[in-house]
């Protein structure tokens, strides 16, 4: 278990479908479609530090 909301709130049945889903989408090559899609290469979160 980790501390991510994510293991503790995600519906297992709806993780599994998901990674089946992603399994055919790297399999496929979609994926590539998908990542090339999005403006931001460093993908899906963003880190920021901001100073005052």
């Amino acid at each position: 278990r980790g501390i991510s909301t994510f293991a503790s709130l995600a519906d297992p049945e709806e993780v599994t479908s998901g990674c089946l889903r992603l399994a055919e989408d790297i399999q496929s090559g979609r994926i590539d479609e998908v990542r090339a899609s999005y403006e931001n290469q460093g993908g899906d979160y963003l880190f920021v530090i901001a100073t005052k």
